[in-house]
């Protein structure tokens, strides 16, 4: 995706960063994580870019 996504958008890419860890009912590990996106040294919650970049 990254590949793609540089050539479209210059330096950007998408990364996640871990939030937590559980076990659910199940006793199976869970982990909760948010995307970010990346152009150059800025991180910014993929939930907070424009419309234009998450298209």
């Amino acid at each position: 995706m990254n590949i793609v996504l540089s050539k479209i958008i210059p330096n950007l890419t998408v990364t996640t960063k871990e939030l937590s860890r559980s076990f659910n009912e199940n006793s199976s590990e869970m982990v909760k994580f948010q995307l970010f996106s990346k152009n150059r040294d800025v991180e910014i919650p993929l939930r907070y870019e424009s419309d234009g970049i998450k298209k």
